[in-house]
């Protein structure tokens, strides 16, 4: 499975993914689709809103990197589109609004299509390791997603709460259905390190680091 394309919004989870079939003995590419209200796990969400701190910075609308993070207070990621060349992650783009102070419509924001390094770094062209973990861990709840990983609402009929609708001794408990196979990409994607021009740290949530300007 090749997940192409993610979209979360309030009320939906939109996934097209292809998927490779034999048909008279030869290797044909699917395109499937999930248009979905049933809510993802909370991991899914948070890794998918986590883009913006990559939106900020492929997109240059911030001076220092120690600036992305207060320029991310106001975005909020729509979709994540990529592409895929002999199996492996190609290139992607990073789709997300910003709002004005003086208009209605928030600005939208898509970054340049820069693709997966896969011999020496240029800038100019390539996405930051940090960068390629984090779409890699959105990628994988993704295809979670598709395996039936939601946000589920459980009845518990032991519950001391009494649900006066039903009559019963009940209590709703939202949970997460966390599914014990590890992403990949998934660990490394927490946290990120400032060790040259290929890796930019986000440090929302650790004030005790300091972002380091990458060399020039």
């Amino acid at each position: 499975m090749h997940v192409t394309k993610i979209k979360i919004k309030q009320d939906r989870v939109f996934v097209e993914y292809d998927k490779a079939v034999i048909v008279e003995e030869k290797e044909l590419l699917n395109k499937y689709s999930i248009d979905s209200p049933e809510q993802p796990v909370g991991a899914f969400k948070e890794a998918f809103q986590k883009m913006d701190f990559f939106l900020i910075e492929l997109c240059e609308l911030a001076d220092k990197p120690k600036d992305v993070p207060v320029m991310c207070e106001d975005v909020n990621i729509t979709g994540l589109s990529f592409k895929y060349e002999n199996g492996e992650l190609l290139s992607a783009i990073i789709t997300g609004t910003k709002a004005l102070a003086f208009s209605n419509s928030p600005l939208v924001l898509n970054t340049p299509n820069k693709s997966v390094c896969v011999d020496e770094f240029d800038k100019m062209q390539h996405l930051t390791d940090p960068c390629i973990a984090g779409l890699k861990a959105v990628l994988g709840h993704a295809e979670q997603y598709v395996n039936g990983e939601r946000l589920q609402i459980e009845m518990d009929l032991n519950a001391k709460a009494a649900d006066p609708e039903l009559g019963l001794n009940a209590e709703k408990v939202i949970k997460e259905k966390i599914s014990d196979a590890k992403i990949d990409g998934s660990s490394e994607a927490e946290g990120f390190k400032d060790d040259g021009i290929n890796t930019t740290k986000d440090v929302r949530g650790d004030s005790e680091d300091e972002l380091q300007e990458p060399p020039e």
